[in-house]
């Protein structure tokens, strides 16, 4: 069966590439066509916290986009989907760099390293609404980050083999299949995703 990665790139309202969010799974598909239950299934996922982003990640046009893991590098796409929210997004902004670790991986063996079977996504930009009055991740983001995770698990079991969720290792050049994951209730700091600027003030006036 194809071994695929897939980028999720939530786009944002400035339209400045340099700003989208990307997140990045990595799947088994049992064929090409597979990969449309499995793009549907992400556009799903994300659609159901949409309203966890902050108002700065837009609503529509957003983009899932796949490719074969053994394909020689330039890949060409093997899917791209676009799909929208449906409503749009809401409240105050966080920092763009304040993102919620979802981690996950596959189940412990006897002699294997665990951290080559571990992955993660940072989700996020985030509404100030999900911000806790002591500064963490409020206990209701944590579930739907969990919830979200926990879906998207529930469904990659029901579906094997037409797509099942996985973690890939770039040392062991390997894929292993996902069953159980973790949000701590931290924020992650993604630097790369601060805003790029989009105004100048100088002085002297």
């Amino acid at each position: 069966m194809p071994a695929i990665f897939t980028q999720v790139v939530l786009h944002t309202l400035d339209a400045i590439p340099a700003n989208y969010i990307t997140n990045t799974f990595s799947c088994d598909v049992a064929s090409d066509f597979a990969i449309t239950d499995w793009h549907t299934e992400l556009a799903a996922r994300y659609d159901a916290i949409h309203s966890v982003f902050s108002p700065n990640v837009a609503q529509l046009n957003h983009e899932i986009i796949s490719y074969g893991r053994t394909d020689p590098e330039p890949r060409i796409p093997l899917k791209r989907t676009v799909f929208s929210f449906a409503t749009a997004t809401s409240g105050v902004p966080m920092p763009s760099e304040a993102a919620l670790c979802l981690s996950f991986q596959a189940g412990k063996v006897s002699g294997g390293n665990q951290a080559r079977r571990r992955g993660r996504v940072y989700l996020g930009p985030f509404s100030s609404t999900y911000l806790g009055g002591d500064g963490r991740p409020s206990s209701g983001l944590i579930t739907i980050i969990k919830d979200f995770g926990d879906d998207l698990l529930a469904a990659s079991i029901a579906s094997d083999p037409v797509f099942t969720w996985q973690v890939y290792s770039t040392v062991n050049e390997s894929s292993v299949d996902v069953t159980e994951g973790w949000v701590d209730n931290a924020w992650d700091t993604q630097r790369r995703r601060g805003l790029e600027p989009s105004s100048r003030s100088v002085f002297p006036s």
